[in-house]
């Protein structure tokens, strides 16, 4: 059965099956599609990732959300978070200061669910750095950039979760 992406009212729908609940093991690759970055933004195979996945949310109990790996090392210090909250129906955009290395500097992510079901999750993130001229760290990119990049997470496994430990 092939998998068929389709948008209504917003919302990502998807064939076949619903994602998984809870925690679980997936494939992350990340496609880039444009970056004028200097370094680049990570992209390329990542390898086998931890991912959260929450159901049944909202008021009528229909969306869909998880928390992911972003996978920036250079902008670690700028954006201060290797995961994120992300919803797997509609997109999520924020801007946030940079810390004390990096005056005036701003980084606004946007993050856009393409497709999410039992085989696999793929999110757009975008990310846009401003003002980075006073910013003294050696592996933040070099100037205002933007990056287009694809996370493509494919299902491995479910995670159990017995006394405290994981077995992923």
């Amino acid at each position: 059965m092939a998998a068929l992406a389709l948008g209504c009212g917003g919302r990502v729908l998807s064939e076949p099956g619903p994602v998984h609940e809870g925690k679980g093991q997936y494939e992350l690759r990340i496609e880039g599609v444009s970056d004028d970055c200097t370094p680049p933004l990570v992209t390329g195979t990542v390898g086998p990732v931890l991912v959260w996945v929450a159901t049944g949310r909202g008021a009528d109990g229909t969306e869909r959300g998880a928390n992911v790996p972003i996978f920036d090392v250079s902008l670690a210090p700028i954006s201060a978070a290797a995961r994120a909250d992300v919803s797997l129906d509609e997109p999520i955009e924020y801007e946030v200061a940079a810390w004390s290395d990096c005056p005036g500097a701003q980084l606004r992510t946007r993050m856009t669910p393409l497709f999410a079901n039992g085989e696999r999750i793929d999110l757009e993130l975008e990310r846009t750095l401003t003002d980075t001229t006073a910013c003294d760290v050696p592996l933040a990119p070099q100037g205002a950039c933007t990056s287009r990049r694809i996370l493509h997470f494919h299902w491995l496994r479910a995670c159990r979760d017995e006394g405290g430990t994981s077995d992923c």
